[in-house]
């Protein structure tokens, strides 16, 4: 039920929370005025159990906002 802006704005917050938590470093990206977080997996270690980490890192951010 966001708009656009809402969306945007809490893309950039979550991003933000999460560089400063320092666990992980993502990007972000605009496609068609939407702000989206982009990751690139260049570490050939990184496990399935990293990448659920890391959506359950986005998740919690999201969740105190």
């Amino acid at each position: 039920g966001m708009d656009t802006d809402e969306l945007n704005r809490l893309n950039a917050v979550i991003r933000d929370k999460i560089i400063k938590e320092g666990k992980f470093y993502i990007v972000q990206t605009e496609l068609e005025e939407k702000l989206w977080l982009r990751v690139t997996i260049i570490n050939p270690l990184t496990t399935e159990e990293d990448m659920r980490l890391l959506l359950e890192t986005i998740e919690e951010a999201a969740s105190k906002i």
